[in-house]
Protein backbone atom coordinates (compact mmCIF):
# COMPACT_ATOMS: atom_id res chain seq x y z
CA UNK A 1 0.00 0.00 0.00
CA UNK A 2 1.17 3.42 -0.84
CA UNK A 3 0.50 6.37 0.86
CA UNK A 4 2.02 10.03 -0.05
CA UNK A 5 2.78 12.88 2.69
CA UNK A 6 1.67 15.54 1.43
CA UNK A 7 3.24 18.95 3.46
CA UNK A 8 0.94 21.78 3.25
CA UNK A 9 2.53 25.06 2.40
CA UNK A 10 1.77 28.93 1.81
CA UNK A 11 2.35 30.32 -1.28
CA UNK A 12 5.36 32.13 -1.80
CA UNK A 13 4.48 34.52 -4.10
CA UNK A 14 1.64 37.05 -4.69
CA UNK A 15 0.46 37.56 -8.56
CA UNK A 16 -0.56 41.31 -7.82
CA UNK A 17 -3.24 42.71 -9.94
CA UNK A 18 -0.79 43.98 -11.74
CA UNK A 19 1.42 40.98 -13.03
CA UNK A 20 3.91 41.45 -10.42
CA UNK A 21 5.05 39.07 -8.28
CA UNK A 22 5.51 40.13 -4.54
CA UNK A 23 6.04 38.36 -1.64
CA UNK A 24 3.52 36.55 0.08
CA UNK A 25 1.92 38.21 3.45
CA UNK A 26 -0.46 37.02 5.58
CA UNK A 27 -0.75 39.91 7.53
CA UNK A 28 -2.18 41.51 5.13
CA UNK A 29 -4.96 39.18 4.46
CA UNK A 30 -5.20 39.92 8.30
CA UNK A 31 -5.74 43.52 7.52
CA UNK A 32 -8.39 43.40 5.22
CA UNK A 33 -10.35 41.20 7.17
CA UNK A 34 -10.08 43.04 10.56
CA UNK A 35 -10.87 46.64 8.54
CA UNK A 36 -14.16 44.52 6.83
CA UNK A 37 -14.82 43.54 10.29
CA UNK A 38 -14.47 47.11 12.01
CA UNK A 39 -16.69 48.39 8.90
CA UNK A 40 -19.57 46.39 9.44
CA UNK A 41 -18.82 46.31 13.20
CA UNK A 42 -19.67 42.12 13.19
CA UNK A 43 -16.81 41.25 14.82
CA UNK A 44 -13.17 42.34 16.59
CA UNK A 45 -9.60 41.60 16.16
CA UNK A 46 -9.51 38.20 17.77
CA UNK A 47 -12.20 37.32 15.71
CA UNK A 48 -10.30 38.64 12.49
CA UNK A 49 -7.50 36.53 14.16
CA UNK A 50 -9.39 33.42 13.54
CA UNK A 51 -10.50 34.13 10.21
CA UNK A 52 -7.09 34.66 9.07
CA UNK A 53 -6.08 31.65 10.83
CA UNK A 54 -8.96 29.87 8.37
CA UNK A 55 -7.96 31.76 5.38
CA UNK A 56 -4.18 30.54 5.57
CA UNK A 57 -5.07 27.00 6.48
CA UNK A 58 -7.04 26.75 3.27
CA UNK A 59 -3.86 28.48 1.41
CA UNK A 60 -1.80 26.30 2.68
CA UNK A 61 -3.94 23.03 1.63
CA UNK A 62 -3.69 23.94 -1.52
CA UNK A 63 0.36 23.41 -1.86
CA UNK A 64 0.92 26.18 -4.28
CA UNK A 65 3.92 28.46 -4.60
CA UNK A 66 1.96 31.53 -6.22
CA UNK A 67 -1.45 32.95 -6.28
CA UNK A 68 -3.37 35.55 -7.48
CA UNK A 69 -4.95 38.44 -5.18
CA UNK A 70 -7.74 37.71 -6.31
CA UNK A 71 -8.13 34.29 -5.37
CA UNK A 72 -7.21 34.98 -1.95
CA UNK A 73 -10.38 37.73 -1.78
CA UNK A 74 -12.06 34.98 -3.07
CA UNK A 75 -11.31 32.47 -0.40
CA UNK A 76 -11.48 35.40 2.36
CA UNK A 77 -15.24 35.87 1.18
CA UNK A 78 -16.16 31.82 1.45
CA UNK A 79 -14.18 32.18 4.91
CA UNK A 80 -16.44 34.96 5.82
CA UNK A 81 -19.81 32.66 4.63
CA UNK A 82 -18.71 30.24 6.19
CA UNK A 83 -18.02 31.83 9.31
CA UNK A 84 -21.68 33.30 9.27
CA UNK A 85 -20.32 36.75 9.26
CA UNK A 86 -22.55 37.52 6.42
CA UNK A 87 -23.25 41.55 6.52
CA UNK A 88 -19.25 41.59 6.33
CA UNK A 89 -19.25 38.71 3.58
CA UNK A 90 -21.89 41.18 1.86
CA UNK A 91 -19.53 43.90 2.52
CA UNK A 92 -16.23 42.83 1.57
CA UNK A 93 -17.95 41.53 -2.12
CA UNK A 94 -19.46 45.47 -2.52
CA UNK A 95 -16.24 46.60 -1.64
CA UNK A 96 -14.22 44.39 -4.60
CA UNK A 97 -16.61 45.41 -6.74
CA UNK A 98 -16.88 48.84 -6.15
CA UNK A 99 -12.81 48.77 -6.77
CA UNK A 100 -12.73 46.64 -9.74
CA UNK A 101 -15.20 49.28 -11.25
CA UNK A 102 -12.83 51.69 -10.05
CA UNK A 103 -9.57 50.37 -11.86
CA UNK A 104 -11.51 49.95 -15.15
CA UNK A 105 -12.51 53.26 -15.03
CA UNK A 106 -9.09 54.25 -14.21
CA UNK A 107 -7.83 51.99 -17.50
CA UNK A 108 -10.41 54.27 -19.43
CA UNK A 109 -8.57 57.44 -18.77
CA UNK A 110 -7.04 59.09 -21.59
CA UNK A 111 -3.57 60.87 -21.27
CA UNK A 112 -4.71 64.50 -22.18
CA UNK A 113 -0.78 65.46 -22.77
CA UNK A 114 -0.02 62.33 -24.93
CA UNK A 115 -3.52 62.62 -26.84
CA UNK A 116 -2.68 66.23 -27.97
CA UNK A 117 1.18 65.79 -28.77
CA UNK A 118 0.22 63.34 -30.82
CA UNK A 119 -2.19 65.17 -33.06
CA UNK A 120 0.58 68.36 -33.07
CA UNK A 121 3.34 66.10 -34.00
CA UNK A 122 0.57 64.14 -36.17
CA UNK A 123 1.45 60.49 -34.73
CA UNK A 124 -2.00 59.64 -33.99
CA UNK A 125 -3.30 57.90 -37.03
CA UNK A 126 -7.09 59.44 -36.95
CA UNK A 127 -5.62 62.60 -37.81
CA UNK A 128 -4.86 60.93 -41.11
CA UNK A 129 -7.50 58.46 -41.29
CA UNK A 130 -10.52 61.16 -41.27
CA UNK A 131 -11.52 62.91 -44.05
CA UNK A 132 -14.05 64.69 -42.41
CA UNK A 133 -12.02 66.25 -40.33
CA UNK A 134 -8.96 68.79 -40.68
CA UNK A 135 -5.85 69.22 -39.41
CA UNK A 136 -6.43 72.46 -37.13
CA UNK A 137 -7.57 73.51 -33.79
CA UNK A 138 -11.30 72.37 -34.56
CA UNK A 139 -9.74 68.60 -35.76
CA UNK A 140 -7.97 68.67 -32.27
CA UNK A 141 -11.17 68.83 -30.22
CA UNK A 142 -13.08 66.18 -32.30
CA UNK A 143 -9.59 64.27 -31.95
CA UNK A 144 -9.14 64.24 -28.55
CA UNK A 145 -13.23 63.96 -27.51
CA UNK A 146 -13.41 61.71 -29.67
CA UNK A 147 -10.60 58.94 -28.14
CA UNK A 148 -12.60 60.18 -24.87
CA UNK A 149 -15.61 58.80 -26.12
CA UNK A 150 -13.80 55.44 -27.57
CA UNK A 151 -12.95 54.36 -24.65
CA UNK A 152 -15.91 55.20 -22.45
CA UNK A 153 -17.99 52.65 -25.32
CA UNK A 154 -15.43 49.94 -25.44
CA UNK A 155 -15.23 49.88 -21.09
CA UNK A 156 -18.97 50.56 -20.34
CA UNK A 157 -21.05 50.05 -23.03
CA UNK A 158 -19.91 47.55 -25.31
CA UNK A 159 -19.22 43.54 -23.63
CA UNK A 160 -16.12 43.43 -21.99
CA UNK A 161 -14.66 40.85 -24.55
CA UNK A 162 -15.78 43.42 -27.41
CA UNK A 163 -13.86 46.17 -26.07
CA UNK A 164 -11.08 44.10 -25.79
CA UNK A 165 -11.49 42.22 -29.05
CA UNK A 166 -11.10 45.99 -30.26
CA UNK A 167 -8.28 47.21 -28.56
CA UNK A 168 -6.33 44.34 -29.79
CA UNK A 169 -7.31 44.77 -33.37
CA UNK A 170 -9.00 41.56 -33.62
CA UNK A 171 -12.00 43.34 -34.72
CA UNK A 172 -12.54 47.45 -35.69
CA UNK A 173 -15.55 49.34 -34.47
CA UNK A 174 -16.12 52.07 -36.66
CA UNK A 175 -16.99 55.26 -35.56
CA UNK A 176 -16.90 54.71 -31.90
CA UNK A 177 -15.80 58.50 -31.70
CA UNK A 178 -18.49 60.05 -33.79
Amino acid sequence: MHSSNVIARLPQRLRNRAGNNVSFDSNRIKAAILKAGHATEEFDEDEARLLTTQVIKVLSHLSIDEIEVERIQDIVEQTLIAANHLKTARAYIAYREKHQQLRSDKRTLVDVSTSINEYLEQLDWRVNANANQGYSLGGLILNSSGKMIANYWLSHVYPPEVGEAHRNGDIHIHDLDM
